[in-house]
């Protein structure tokens, strides 16, 4: 029977075609249902599979681990070290003294052979010469054979002595010739020969330096006033003295 009205022609068309739109469906739906189920049994079988390997993997580590650790390890302990022993000590030397050396025995001494004495004949005394006095001792010292003393005579000590100078020290003049050199000090070596009252006769330069200095120093010595030598009694005589060293300085 067909509709009278238009609206309900209307409806009865919307409601067929989504009759048709759900027959469509279903088979599209089903298939998506049963992929959904075939993966959710794919991954139950996997997970129900591989469980009980992690589950014995699980409890094989852990085994291993509690091994480990319960395992006794033994540790080498090395002994201690000694240390290097000390060095002997090195023997005192010995000094062996040797023994003093056994005096020789003495040789057998030889009998006394007894010579004949013969006649001696004059003793040649030519080099020797006695004093004779008229002394009935000797009363020692210095013998004389005209000597009348009753003690003993020594010798007395020597007097004898050289030139030497009055003064410790005497200073001569500068001679001109070396006024304008760079000279300050020169020495001049020289003998002198004294009389017996100390004047200088004359002298002698042994050492010039030149320049003048030898003159000066000969004219110097005629004016100075020496000590004559002695001899051995202590009386003055004429000597030559020792070598003098004249210094000159400005």
């Amino acid at each position: 029977m067909m509709p009278s009205e238009p609206t309900a022609l209307f409806e009865t068309v919307l409601a067929d075609r989504r009759s048709r739109r759900m027959r469509d469906r279903l088979p599209v739906h089903g298939l998506a249902w049963l992929i959904a189920v075939a993966v959710h049994l794919g991954l139950w079988h996997a997970a129900s599979r591989t469980e009980p390997s992690l589950e014995l993997w699980s409890a094989r580590m852990a085994t291993l681990i509690h091994e480990e650790l319960n395992a006794q390890v033994p540790i080498a302990i090395e002994p201690p070290t000694e240390p290097d022993p000390e060095p002997p000590p090195k023997p005192k030397r010995v000094v062996r003294r040797k023994a003093a050396p056994k005096p020789a025995t003495p040789a057998v001494a030889g009998k006394i052979i007894s010579v004949e004495a013969k006649p001696a004949g004059p003793v040649d005394l030519t080099d020797n010469t006695f004093i004779i006095g008229n002394s009935k001792t000797y009363v020692g010292g210095i013998t004389s054979s005209k000597g009348t003393g009753k003690k003993p005579t020594m010798d007395r000590p020597s007097l004898a002595r050289p030139v030497n100078l009055s003064a410790n020290a005497w200073r001569c003049e500068w001679p001109l010739s070396a006024v304008a050199e760079d000279i300050y000090e020169q020495f001049v070596v020289l003998r002198v020969v004294v009389a017996a009252n100390g004047k200088v006769e004359n002298a002698k330069v042994l050492t010039d330096p030149g320049y003048g200095f030898g003159d000066a120093a000969v004219g110097c010595a005629l004016r100075t006033r020496f000590s004559p030598a002695l001899d051995a009694n202590g009386n003055p005589i004429r000597a030559t003295s020792p070598a003098i060293r004249v210094r000159f300085t400005r």
